[in-house]
């Protein structure tokens, strides 16, 4: 059984690398922390731990995605959601949360940025 989500979030930095092969892979970090408006201050506060999803885009995706994406922009992305576990540089074990075969759904650019290229997110009040 697996699970298939839509994650939404800004991102951080993306990372652009070229393998030995010279295939281009582009590695995205969204911030996917739930949050909540208090309805008396109107102010927002993050839900439980900070969450992070890491989605791995290769070849012509990432390419085009390095192009359109920038740090602290929204995005939603699509795939199975799993947790990976690998070991830490100080000998521990770790683990994240990655979206498998990740499918790029759009992207809403932070605010001072004008222009966009990619396909641009929005809900029914023209903001995301």
């Amino acid at each position: 059984m697996s699970l298939r989500a839509i994650v939404t979030g800004a991102i951080a930095e993306p990372v652009l690398r070229w393998t030995g092969k010279q295939q281009a892979v582009l590695e995205l970090r969204i911030n996917a922390t739930a949050s909540q408006r208090n309805r008396d201050t109107g102010e927002w506060s993050d839900i439980g731990s900070p969450l992070w999803v890491s989605a791995t885009f290769w070849e012509k995706d990432a390419q085009y995605l390095a192009e359109v994406v920038h740090q602290g922009d929204r995005v939603s992305v699509e795939g199975t959601l799993i947790v990976e576990t690998y070991q830490r540089r100080d000998g521990g074990t770790g683990s994240k949360h990655v979206i498998r075969s990740p499918r790029f759904l759009g992207v809403s650019p932070k605010r001072s940025q004008v222009q966009t290229t990619g396909p641009v997110l929005t809900d029914e009040m023209g903001e995301f």
